[in-house]
């Protein structure tokens, strides 16, 4: 979808910060044992939002979103298979690589105890976030970013922007 590297840098932002605070007010409520409102404005003012959306921005725009959009491309076609299956594919493909890799610094940062728990303690950060960030992307970050995005650039794409695949960041 977008068509300059300013645009392609606006969009990566821009689902970084959804997927970031998304995935920040799911933790909270595992953590918390469910949601309340307080927990919108706290992940903010613990800059933990802030944060994780930077570390989210670099770690999907330079590792893992050019190598899962690579595999999306050998399952599919764009042009040739329907627009809707080529973006869930990245999506899908992007979250199986971001999501390790988030969980790992959410580890790192939130719940290091010591090298002795590291490995247990990430892979429970993986099996909890891992559902979520997939519904997540596939169901709310991914089409409201499209949607935000459309409306943003309006001017800039043309009327028949359909989710283009090769500069688009999954999340």
């Amino acid at each position: 979808m977008p068509k300059t590297k300013s645009q392609e840098l606006a969009f990566a932002w821009m689902m970084s910060l959804a997927m970031a605070f998304g995935m920040e007010q799911y933790n909270l409520g595992i953590v918390n044992g469910g949601f309340e409102m307080w927990m919108f404005k706290a992940a903010w003012h613990w800059t933990d939002v802030p944060l994780m959306t930077c570390i989210v921005f670099v770690m999907e725009h330079y590792i893992a979103g050019p190598i899962a959009r690579r595999h999306a491309m050998k399952l599919v076609t764009p042009g040739k298979d329907n627009p809707f299956f080529v973006t869930a594919m990245v999506s899908c493909c992007t979250v199986q690589l971001m999501c390790p890799i988030m969980s790992f610094w959410a580890t790192l940062i939130f719940k290091f105890h010591g090298m002795d728990t590291l490995l247990s303690t990430w892979l429970q950060t993986l099996v909890c976030n891992l559902p979520m960030a997939l519904l997540w992307q596939l169901f709310f970050a991914g089409p409201f970013v499209r949607w935000a995005f459309k409306k943003l650039y309006a001017k800039q794409l043309p009327a028949d922007a359909a989710p283009a695949l090769e500069g688009e960041a999954a999340g």
